[in-house]
């Protein structure tokens, strides 16, 4: 595979290379991306942060949504980094918008679900329920220097309900630009531009999640609507 730039046999990886012959007129094609959860499985673009878990999420509770059930995080761990139950797909293109809707029924103040930009450092905006019974929408950027995990809010906002749109803008520099919206039509920023880096193995990913921080089963959940890619 690749090009065989010095004779010895091994192809070396190219950034482009000519399209192969293969006698026929083939149409363009390109992976899944948007999806807007009317099948009855996930779409292939789909990759769960670790070894799925039974239970986690139904395409048949509500059809023509992704339900995605508030999971706790794993013992010990107070940060999505550890979290196993993030619902992503590696970043489409260099520049993108991403846009969600979710509809939050939480079970307690523990509960929370959102849109995310996930690598060794992320950011993510979700929505959970405060103490005084409030819908909140937070903006949180999380980091790790070798082993310690932080999350830092970067901003909130008190929501009228639990259903509101979400969005992340990326751009080619990989700048990250969340806005939310009630009507989805118009849409507010909230937070600073986050910049994305790579994961540990792979690049950046984009992506959904509903979790649990009370430590004990949940009986909370999200419905999302759709998840819809578009070029920026």
């Amino acid at each position: 595979m690749g090009e065989d730039t010095n004779g010895d046999g091994i192809g070396e990886p190219v950034l482009r290379y000519r399209k192969p012959n293969i006698g026929a007129e083939a149409e363009f094609a390109v992976p899944d991306t948007s999806d807007t959860f009317e099948s009855a499985k996930l779409g292939l673009q789909w990759q769960w942060q670790a070894n799925p878990g039974e239970g986690w999420y139904s395409l048949e509770e509500r059809p023509g949504y992704l339900r995605l059930y508030a999971a706790a995080l794993p013992e010990g761990a107070d940060t999505l980094y550890d979290a196993p139950q993030l619902l992503m797909q590696k970043f489409p293109a260099p520049s993108f918008t991403a846009t969600t809707r979710l509809e939050l029924q939480p079970d307690g103040t523990e509960d929370e679900a959102g849109l995310i930009v996930f690598g060794d450092q992320y950011a993510y905006l979700s929505v959970s329920l405060d103490e005084d019974g409030r819908y909140t929408l937070r903006r949180v950027t999380g980091t790790k220097e070798g082993d310690s995990r932080a999350e830092r809010t970067e901003e909130t906002a008190v929501l009228a309900s639990g259903t509101v749109f979400l969005r992340v803008a990326v751009d080619e520099k990989a700048q990250c630009r969340f806005s939310c919206s009630t009507d989805g039509a118009n849409y507010e920023p909230i937070g600073p531009v986050f910049q994305a880096v790579e994961g540990r193995w792979v690049g950046a990913k984009v992506g959904l999640f509903t979790a649990s921080r009370s430590g004990s089963v949940s009986r909370g959940y999200a419905d999302f609507e759709a998840f819809l890619l578009e070029k920026s």
